[in-house]
């Protein structure tokens, strides 16, 4: 069998009768000529319900890497490979997928989920529910059509949890938090500054733009270790957004437009959907592994999102004791509380 036809064998249907454990009314998904699902249902809990369907049978795989990624798990699935030119960490210094399971687990994302999750309310974690229990539904599918990238990798279909939908949450908090990567950054650039106050005058803007690139480069390179865990973005990033009122367009109606500061990818990060339940009705942009639309429009607003680089992370430097167990915190030292990962 030809690798085409194998990976046909593993397209999941999109026609027919699915139950879903904990729906009350049910509901009806219709997806039009560009593949984009329309969920109609009673109430939202259904509606989420059938969202979590569509993105189980259309990107398990997707959802199911990130979450394994998140938690530390890349190297489990395909071994220790080197990351090539995706900018971990920058400059070029050579890392594999090890080095980024490490910084997974150090960055704490699945502890810092399951806080979270903890702390929902019932309504937000009854939704949340019912988006596990129609991702659930749709993997009973796929363990009998099993996608191509799970029969390629020897995957198993592992059920999804409402941890894991925070978990998905937090890798896209984490991907649009800048601080903590340009602090380490900056304060050796400012160290290297103080030593050498002259080069400032290299970085102003009047500098031509290939000196610039040409100090900083310097300056960086010149601080041992300063990037020697992170993970760096490529150049020419940046995210814009602009509203325009009804009385300035030709329409008359108001014009929205945004960059969610988002680099492109395959399958896409986005999943479009048109979502109606009870009190919810949106359409617009989902992720796969969260219910609900996280950017687009109900029948009476809008919204966009884009990065505003806020000052969102702390970023210190610890001092340990001689046996590497203790930490000084207000001049006492404290045990380190250490988490073993297998």
């Amino acid at each position: 069998m030809g690798l085409t036809a194998y990976s046909r064998t593993s397209l999941p249907p999109h026609r027919g009768v699915l139950r879903v454990r904990g729906m009350v009314g049910g509901a009806r998904v219709v997806f039009d000529a560009h593949g984009v699902p329309h969920v109609r249902a009673a109430g939202d809990g259904d509606a989420f319900a059938a969202l979590g369907v569509c993105h189980a049978l259309d990107r398990f795989f997707q959802m199911d890497l990130m979450r394994r990624a998140l938690a530390g798990g890349t190297s489990a699935v395909v071994g220790e490979r080197p990351l090539g030119d995706l900018g971990f960490p920058p400059f070029g210094a050579k890392r594999t997928t090890v080095d980024a399971d490490r910084l997974l687990l150090a960055l704490d994302v699945v502890p810092s989920a399951q806080r979270t999750l903890e702390r929902a309310d019932d309504e937000g974690r009854a939704l949340l529910e019912a988006y596990v229990a129609g991702v659930n539904a749709g993997l009973e599918i796929l363990r009998v059509r099993r996608p191509l990238e799970h029969r390629l990798l020897g995957l198993e279909i592992a059920p999804w949890r409402s941890l894991d939908s925070l978990i998905v949450a937090k890798g896209m908090a984490l991907g649009l938090s800048f601080k903590w990567r340009s602090v380490p950054v900056l304060a050796a650039v400012a160290e290297r500054l103080a030593q050498h106050p002259a080069q400032l005058q290299a970085l102003l803007p009047q500098a031509p733009e290939e000196a610039c690139v040409a100090q900083a480069r310097w300056l960086v390179d010149g601080v041992s270790g300063a990037l020697a865990f992170l993970p760096g973005a490529p150049a020419g990033v940046g995210s814009n957004a602009f509203l325009l009122g009804q009385g300035r367009s030709r329409s008359g109606s108001p014009l929205l437009a945004n960059d969610p500061h988002l680099q492109l990818g395959l399958p896409g990060v986005w999943y479009l959907a048109s979502v109606k339940g009870g009190r919810y009705a949106a359409v617009g942009a989902t992720l796969p592994g969260a219910p609900g639309v996280v950017i687009g429009r109900t029948p009476s607003l809008a919204w966009g999102l884009t990065n505003a680089m806020l000052d969102d992370a702390d970023v210190w430097i610890e001092e340990l004791d001689g046996t590497g167990t203790r930490h000084r915190v207000d001049g006492r030292w404290r045990e380190l509380l250490t988490t073993t990962h297998e």
